[in-house]
């Protein structure tokens, strides 16, 4: 062979070999689409404690008055440039909520917390069908928010969804 064909040859294969090495690198920790797993659903025990997060005397007139999404049906964390997206789906306890919102309850040990809120209607809603009672929400993480939080946790009435990285 010729000298230039062999460079070429060498080349072609030095450039072959970080390659050669992908298929293991779906499962690892470096993958962005593994840095957090399934979400998982468990019971609240904590139905009966009434304690807020934060002393209602310091928060003045701007305490929340939505009241928590009856049941977490399910929640997701995807991945973006710069951050990721929080998604939850819940069911109120009958149709016709609105104004549903992920609030920040707390990050403490790496967990962040949310509480999955929305307004009852002022006058209830005819045919309150498990669909008609369904809300998604969702809320965009940074990056820098994301530093140090290994689990992310939605709240609901009766149970909490969280997922871990």
């Amino acid at each position: 062979m010729r000298p230039v064909m062999q460079r070429r040859y060498v080349l072609s294969i030095l450039a072959a070999l970080p390659v050669a090495g992908c298929a293991r690198v779906s499962g690892s920790g470096l993958n962005p689409f593994n840095w957090f797993g399934r979400a998982r659903r468990t019971r609240r025990n904590d139905r009966t404690e009434k304690t807020p997060l934060v002393d209602p005397s310091r928060i003045g007139a701007a305490a929340e008055t939505r009241p928590l999404i009856a049941q977490i049906e399910s929640m997701q964390i995807d991945r973006i440039p710069g951050g990721a997206i929080v998604t939850a789906t819940g069911i109120a306890e009958g149709a016709g909520y609105y104004d549903a919102v992920l609030l920040p309850a707390g990050n403490e040990n790496g967990v962040l917390t949310y509480d999955f809120r929305a307004r009852n209607p002022e006058v209830p809603v005819a045919g309150p069908t498990v669909a008609s009672r369904r809300i998604t929400v969702a809320v965009t993480l940074t990056n820098t928010e994301l530093a140090g939080i290994r689990t992310i946790t939605v709240r609901g009435a009766l149970n909490v969804a969280s997922s871990s990285r």
